[in-house]
């Protein structure tokens, strides 16, 4: 259909039948909430890899919320936190520790209320 076609006078019957077409198109588009938005996304890292910090990135940079434990990856934790809490900085996000070797990045427009990292045992802060 041309512009022009938009103004042209029509019959009763083409008009019902464009009705039609457009009930036809809004019932095949699925509305935005018919698909779950990931609200957090966990890992457990084995390996310090840089392939495994770039992945848990990426979930972060597409605006998803990580629960990082690095129990497993101990002693190379700090290059993990410091990483990923660069990042969340730069999408105006936050770090939280909620339990010891365990991470909260969020990107920015992500509340969190609570500071579960002051209750915890002095010999298990970071």
């Amino acid at each position: 259909m041309g512009l022009f076609d938009r103004f042209a006078p029509r019959d009763e019957d083409e008009e019902l039948d464009l009705e039609e077409q457009n009930e036809e198109q809004k019932d095949s588009v699925k509305p935005a909430s018919a698909k779950p938005k990931k609200q957090f996304v966990l890992f457990r890292p084995n390996d310090p890899s840089h392939e495994q910090l770039f992945t848990i990135a990426d979930h972060l940079m597409n605006r998803e919320s990580v629960i990082l434990n690095l129990e497993l990856i101990a002693k190379d934790s700090r290059h993990f936190v410091d990483f990923l809490s660069g990042v969340a900085y730069a999408l105006q996000g936050q770090t939280k520790k909620i339990a010891s070797h365990t991470f909260l990045f969020t990107p920015g427009g992500v509340e969190v209320e609570g500071d579960i990292a002051a209750t915890l045992e002095p010999e298990l802060k970071f």
